[in-house]
């Protein structure tokens, strides 16, 4: 298990700071150094607000065969959504199409890395179709989906698995923590994954056997946004790419 800090701590952090800097007349940076940011610069930069058309998302899929050489993310068996403006998550688990559920169990990611007989989980499951009003209903049609690698894999498995089962795609766009992570710590050495992001900007155990659940890395990825939005180290959310 782990401790989560929801957005209200790091927003009190936010504002503790500037009051007791507005106080003693020190730069708010210096103060920064007190709470648990690990690195300080002079490139400050002031939160934004969250509004109710800006998610977290994360995917599971089945990821069987050469999955990185076929190229055919339309796999997808859970979406875990955390709304940024109040936390709230939602997770569907949902049956994947006949030609992914084909594949033998033994194919599947959640077997081979971990031994998880997802495959016969899902198979009562519903369909995508069957609960994708649901989504739209917390998700709206346009607004901000953010993703640990959306440009590189969230957006296009989404898109895919949306065309192979005939569904209107909405009009969001994506961000991608990954990719702005990437730019701060370019080298390979410093570890770009999700895991990483936790690890260096909130107090969140990520224990990885524990994780590759939807819900569970979106609201891990909600929380790492709700840190670096306040953090003194990391470009202004208001700066990320777009597409």
């Amino acid at each position: 298990m782990f401790r989560l800090l929801h957005k209200e701590e790091y927003q009190r952090r936010y504002i503790m700071m500037r009051v007791i800097a507005r106080l003693v007349r020190i730069p708010l940076v210096i103060l920064s150094a007190l709470t648990r940011n690990k690195e300080v610069n002079m490139k400050w930069s002031r939160p934004i607000r969250w509004r109710r058309n800006m998610f977290a998302i994360d995917f599971e899929t089945v990821a069987a065969g050469d999955y990185w050489g076929v190229r055919d993310f339309s796999d997808i068996w859970q979406i875990g959504i955390t709304r940024l403006s109040d936390g709230k998550t939602k997770t569907w688990t949902v049956r994947p199409l006949a030609r992914h559920m084909e594949q033998p169990y033994w194919e599947w990611y959640e077997y081979k890395k971990w031994n998880r007989l997802t495959k016969m989980e899902v198979e009562s499951a519903p369909t995508l179709p069957e609960v994708y009003r649901e989504i739209l209903h917390f998700i709206g049609v346009s607004g901000i989906l953010i993703g640990h690698n959306a440009f590189g894999f969230d957006k296009l498995a989404w898109e895919q698995t949306l065309q192979a089962h005939n569904l209107p795609l909405t009009s969001h766009k994506w961000m991608d923590t990954k990719a702005e992570y990437k730019k701060l710590y370019p080298e390979k050495d410093m570890g770009h994954r999700l895991m990483n992001m936790v690890d260096r900007y909130t107090a969140m155990d990520y224990v990885e056997e524990n994780m590759h659940d939807a819900g569970e890395d979106a609201k891990a990825l909600a929380l790492v946004m709700y840190a670096v939005n306040v953090h003194p180290n990391f470009h202004s959310i208001k700066n990320w790419e777009v597409r």
